[in-house]
C-alpha cells in the first residue's frame, strides 16, 4: 500500500465501492479485505483489518 494519504483514500475507495452505501436494494452487509488470504495489518489503511458494515 502506499504512504498515509494514499492509503487513506485507497481504503476509503474499496469500502465504498464494496459496500455501495447509497444503493437502496439488496446488498452484501459487509466487507472483509485480506491479501493473500491474511488480515490486512498496516498503518497506512487501518479500516481494512477489520469488516466494514453498510
Amino acid at each position: 500500500m502506499q504512504g498515509s494519504t494514499g492509503g487513506e483514500v485507497t481504503q476509503k475507495i474499496l469500502i465504498e465501492n464494496f459496500l455501495q452505501k447509497s444503493h437502496k436494494g439488496e446488498w452484501i452487509k459487509g466487507v472483509k479485505f485480506t491479501l493473500d488470504g491474511k488480515d490486512i495489518k498496516m498503518d497506512h489503511v487501518p479500516d481494512l483489518e477489520n469488516i466494514n458494515y453498510r
